[in-house]
């Protein structure tokens, strides 16, 4: 839970996860604001300079949470997940001294 994130503020520097995305998430969901919302929270417990790598088929809503939430962003590579074209990306946190 995001709750639990507290106690690792500043103390982790690498993220790798599968995001939520598509057919196997609510449809309906806006992944702007949920990206957004998961950002944020993971920038306050990233170290500066920490790094993620995030796996989505939703590039715009990524690129755009990532801009607001003070990450750099490049796109790794592209891959197929069941039918579908996702893309492998690596944030940066970037350095606000």
């Amino acid at each position: 839970m995001i709750s639990d994130l507290n106690e690792k503020i500043g103390k982790v520097n690498k993220i790798v996860c599968n995001l939520p995305f598509g057919k196997q998430f609510n449809p309906n969901v806006n992944f702007f604001n949920f990206y957004s919302k998961l950002l944020k929270s993971w920038h306050n417990i990233l170290l500066s300079g920490g790094e993620m790598i995030l796996l989505t088929t939703q590039k715009q809503a990524l690129c755009k949470a990532s801009k607001e939430a003070n990450f750099s962003i490049k796109k790794i590579s592209q891959i197929d997940v069941q039918g579908l074209k996702a893309g492998i990306f690596k944030l940066q946190l970037n350095d606000c001294s």
